[in-house]
């Protein structure tokens, strides 16, 4: 199985310079000087002045964050982390437009951290932020219109390359990558095409709301705005509103299964106070509920999260940043069907970010003293000599599953306990090379890796084939082999690789 995750920087590359960074922030700045925000979206309970001073506000914040004037603001180990990233990544000379546009977001929480803030002001600003952001990336609609611009063979040539994915995933909200590829994109942040499960009347929040009257502020020419694009200050914020909607919608189900069996009078006493309750969270429970019960048929707008963490095989990034979406790195490096990860960078920055980035992930896996990596080396090298050899023996031996079909970890720790077998007779005892290969095997490899190896090493031991079946594909979390190779293409620069595990 292959697929592929695909971020903004496959837009820059065809749409050009309008989708940096830079261009989305200036956007940002521009259209909030040039647009009534004020009435378009917050039913003038803010001036278009104040607006215009916000993001100029965070940008001089920034500074304070970075010389430390917030560290005494900021007291738990998240928040902590969020000041480090930023100081990490930003000197005192950064531009307004250098920003990301997500680290607003960070500068915006730590904002509220310092002065307090209650929820409803952390929401409300925060969802403005979004509108705001949400609009600049859109740039009048002429992001869903990147694919039109791409010559004909260029387009046939990324479909072809489209086609060897059994999956394809992406960040971007726009349809590129959909219509160029001709097929269904799972969108694990959300799109411009669907709404905010609150602003959908077939969900049950959005049912909700219109049963109580409120105003739905959309209109055809603001649509983009109140979609279901998920944007904050990082992944955690992302993956809890995934999970709130992955729970919200389970408890929607058992909501109705229990309706449909008959509910207890218990059952049937809560629902009535949350009902009766002056809490408004209570009452939204309530309304949801009572929506849900009367139409049966509405359903949240769920995000692809679980069937990304379920692909197997090999995974393509391309275009992704390595910063402020930690939900996708964990969700990748800690699958175990995952073999092979291939990231492609484009600038030399984004590899160096990028290989900044892995070493974090892959910096629990401990250093090896000196004589151990001698011993190693040798060992690989020697193996590598005789590799040929190997695989030979392997193949006349299993039958039913060749060299070629076997899975990488199977593969390596066959070829190490063949060598010892065939090359290291004296010093590694037959029964101690098979244990330790079968140990390796179940340790990472999948469930059936160590009767696999077994029975094939069992063989070449009693010089019988083997044609039992290969074992299920699995291994544990940072095994897989990275690869980070460029993505510029006729530029006459070698192709650059590097691979870790």
């Amino acid at each position: 199985m292959k697929t592929i995750l695909i971020g903004n920087g496959f837009n820059i590359e065809l749409g050009g310079t309008d989708y940096l960074n830079g261009a989305i922030v200036n956007r940002f700045i521009k259209n909030v000087k040039t647009k009534d925000y004020a009435a378009l979206l917050y039913n003038n309970t803010v001036s278009n002045y104040e607006l215009a001073g916000l993001l100029d506000g965070l940008y001089e914040e920034l500074k304070k964050i970075l010389n430390g004037q917030y560290d005494r603001y900021c007291k738990n180990d998240v928040d902590k982390k969020l000041i480090s990233l930023l100081q990490g990544r930003y000197s005192m000379s950064v531009k307004k437009d250098e920003v990301g546009m997500e680290d607003y977001f960070v500068i915006l929480r730590l904002f509220h951290i310092r002065f307090n803030d209650n929820a409803e002001m952390i929401k409300s600003t925060h969802d403005g932020f979004c509108w705001q952001f949400l609009d600049a990336i859109y740039n009048e609609g002429q992001i869903q219109t990147i694919a039109n611009t791409v010559l004909p063979a260029y387009r046939a040539y990324l479909k072809k390359k489209f086609d060897e994915y059994d999956n394809i995933y992406t960040v971007n909200y726009d349809k590129t990558v959909e219509l160029i590829a001709e097929r269904s994109v799972n969108y694990l942040h959300g799109n411009f095409e669907t709404l905010l499960d609150q602003y959908d009347t077939n969900t049950p929040i959005g049912a909700y709301y219109q049963q109580k009257g409120i105003k739905n502020p959309v209109t055809d020419s603001t649509r983009h705005i109140y979609c279901n694009g998920l944007m904050g200050f990082s992944g955690t914020y992302k993956k809890q509103i995934m999970d709130i909607m992955d729970n919200g919608q389970f408890g929607v189900q058992n909501i109705l299964k229990m309706y449909e069996k008959g509910m207890s009078i218990q059952d049937l006493k809560k629902i009535e106070r949350l009902k009766q309750s002056s809490n408004q969270g209570e009452q939204l429970a309530f309304g949801i509920i009572n929506a849900v019960v009367n139409n049966p048929n509405l359903k949240m707008r769920l995000y692809p999260m679980k069937e990304f963490k379920a692909v197997q095989g090999e995974i393509h990034l391309l275009g992704i940043s390595p910063f402020n979406d930690e939900h996708l790195w964990n969700a990748i490096i800690n699958n175990s069907s995952i073999y092979e990860i291939v990231y492609y960078y484009h600038s030399e920055t984004a590899q160096k970010e990028m290989e900044e980035q892995l070493a974090l992930y892959l910096a629990d896996i401990e250093n090896l003293e000196e004589k151990d990596k001698e011993y190693i080396s040798k060992k690989y090298m020697n193996i590598m000599n005789h590799t040929d050899e190997l695989d030979e023996k392997l193949n006349s031996i299993s039958m039913g599953w060749k060299t070629s079909r076997m899975n990488r970890v199977d593969l390596t720790v066959l070829r190490l306990a063949v060598y010892e077998l065939e090359y290291e007779k004296e010093e590694v005892p037959v029964g101690v090379a098979i244990n330790e290969a079968v140990e390796l095997a179940k340790m990472f490899g999948g469930e059936d890796s160590g009767s696999f190896v077994n029975g094939i090493l069992g063989k070449i031991a009693s010089g019988k084939k083997e044609t039992g079946e290969a074992p299920k594909r699995r291994r544990p979390a940072h095994q897989a082999k990275i690869i980070i190779r460029s993505s510029k293409k006729a530029s006459g620069e070698s192709e650059t690789e590097e691979s870790s595990n």
